[in-house]
């Protein structure tokens, strides 16, 4: 369902609408407690009498208020980012249901996300998580309930999939890190039951593109260990406009977390219609992939955008989860062949963060008729800061240990989010206010 938006006394919409309405009044006071207000939710009315219509109702209030709220922060002088922000502060707790396989194993994680499907797979289930600050086409919002849908809109801050075991361990484990997910799930919205449970209850469509990858996953026992990402690019679209990208990653830091054989620290997946690939581990087996599946590229416009392909897959090769990586249009050289076809260069820079600097060089070489003949890439990269101990040695008793903790973490900035998550789900009440602290300095300085 996709909700048009637009607000005051007496909008006009593109399309027609009926006469019926469904609403909500909410009201605020200030108190004359220090540091408190109050309000709620005085009066709401439904069009539908049905649950299941009622819920989808509330999807798009929720739509419209949130497109509301954001705008009027920016209208009163407040900043975008820092509004967005501000909505995804907020700790959403799901209500206690004891009936629904929800509430029986996560229901005591804070979650903030919209689009959330868990596919279950034996006992395995690969939690795909799909966040986004603003999923707006032209004014409108697309309220599809499957994440997938989300993966192509106007601004994307973060996709994310995580992976665990059903077993009784990791609910232990997961309980008592419910405060460090409090920080690592952000998003502008409220997490979609209707979607979760349908798909853990093995409804969806057999197609779906994260199902297949749950099937190839377990075919590797250890996958669950490892993170799951989609991975996104306007130029894989233009090249494979019919398939899905994946990365499997093994955490490198602060502790390595060693892959399962065969797969290795970094692992491409490729989803079509047909299923899921095998990983692609090296540049190797991803030069096979496209010359099977890349598309004939005939103009000098193909082959750029074939570039920026190969250079947005390359990338992950070289990822630990804290590069951040840009393909400037001026990096891509088109060189004509003798045989009649092109040959196009092109370059991945490291965004300079933390320490991180370099880049990754490519070339791509095409026949006359547009087919793939050769491919190949140079990284020449070094790492900046990255997290060890020094969420740990905040409250240290050396006043130069602390100052060196607190230097790495600002410099590291939003990129040790997981990091601070899991280790201020561990710490004690003292250090969790000083890692609290530092994340506030690392938003407010825009870090």
């Amino acid at each position: 369902m996709t909700t048009e938006v637009k607000h005051g006394p007496n909008p006009t919409f593109e399309h027609q609408i009926t006469g019926v309405e469904y609403s909500l009044t909410l009201v605020g006071h200030y108190t004359t407690t220090e540091g408190w207000t109050a309000g709620g939710v005085t009066n709401f009315k439904y069009e539908s009498d049905r649950d299941i219509k009622r819920r989808a109702e509330l999807l798009r209030m929720r739509t419209i208020f949130l497109d509301w709220w954001v705008k009027e922060w920016v209208r009163l002088g407040g900043d975008y980012q820092e509004g967005v922000a501000q909505l995804v502060r907020y700790p959403f707790r799901p209500p206690a249901r004891p009936n629904d396989l929800f509430s029986r194993h996560i229901s005591s994680l804070a979650i903030s996300h919209v689009g959330a499907v868990a596919i279950v797979s034996g006992r395995r289930a690969f939690w795909v998580i799909s966040s986004a600050s603003d999923w707006t086409f032209g004014g409108e919002h697309n309220e599809a309930l499957n994440p997938l849908r989300f993966w192509r809109p106007a601004t994307m801050i973060r996709h994310a999939i995580c992976q665990r075991r059903l077993t009784p361990q990791w609910m232990g484990q997961l309980r008592t890190q419910r405060e460090g997910w409090r920080m690592r799930l952000r998003f502008a919205g409220v997490f979609m039951l209707g979607s979760f449970l349908a798909l853990a209850a093995g409804a969806g469509a057999a197609d779906d593109p994260a199902e297949l990858l749950a099937k190839k996953l377990g075919e590797f026992p250890g996958a669950e260990r490892g993170q799951v990402l989609p991975i996104t690019s306007p130029a894989l679209g233009v090249a494979f406009p019919n398939d899905h990208f994946y990365v499997l990653r093994f955490r490198q830091y602060p502790l390595v977390m060693a892959a399962p054989a065969p797969l290795q620290a970094n692992n491409l997946f490729v989803v079509t219609a047909g299923g899921a690939s095998d990983p692609l581990v090296n540049t190797r087996t991803l030069e096979s992939f496209f010359r099977a599946a890349l598309r004939p590229a005939t103009t000098d416009a193909g082959v750029k955008e074939a570039i920026k392909a190969w250079l947005r897959l390359v990338e992950e090769f070289h990822q630990d989860g804290f590069f951040q990586f840009s393909i400037p249009d001026d990096s891509l050289k088109i060189v004509p062949s003798p045989n009649g076809g092109r040959e196009v260069t092109g370059m991945a820079q490291v965004i300079p963060h933390g320490g991180d600097q370099g880049q990754i060089s490519a070339s791509l070489a095409f026949s006359g008729s547009g087919q793939l003949l050769a491919a190949s890439e140079s990284a020449n990269i070094k790492r900046g800061v990255r997290p060890i101990c020094q969420a740990t040695k905040l409250l240290d008793p050396d006043p130069v240990v602390r100052r060196m903790a607190e230097d790495a973490i600002l410099v590291m900035g939003r990129a040790a989010e997981e990091y601070l998550s899991e280790q201020r789900a561990r710490a004690t009440p003292a250090l969790r206010e000083a890692m609290d602290r530092i994340w506030q300095r690392i938003l407010i300085e825009e870090r």
